[in-house]
């Protein structure tokens, strides 16, 4: 999955968390991670397959996981987070 959709997908993710109530600062914890996954310059399943991912600033490793399983492979009904948020509104 190429890096701008799993910006997208995190960033919709941070913002169904706020949405809900959650802590702010997993909220912007996402949009964050968001941001800076768009702004690498190299390939981001590279990353992944290095596990490198949770060495970046501002990815830790619950984000480092989600996005992981993101690239790998990719959104789901059952994992995807969207999904998830929506359905229990």
């Amino acid at each position: 999955m190429e890096k701008k959709r799993v910006s997208a997908i995190l960033n919709e993710i941070g913002m169904l968390l706020e949405l809900k109530g959650e802590n702010p600062f997993k909220c912007r914890a996402y949009g964050n991670a968001a941001r800076v996954i768009e702004g690498l310059a190299g390939d981001l399943g590279e990353l992944v397959k290095s596990g490198e991912l949770s060495k970046i600033k501002g990815i830790g490793e619950a984000l480092s996981q989600k996005i992981t399983e993101l690239v790998t492979t990719g959104p789901n009904r059952g994992t995807d987070d969207r999904a998830n948020l929506q359905s229990s509104n």
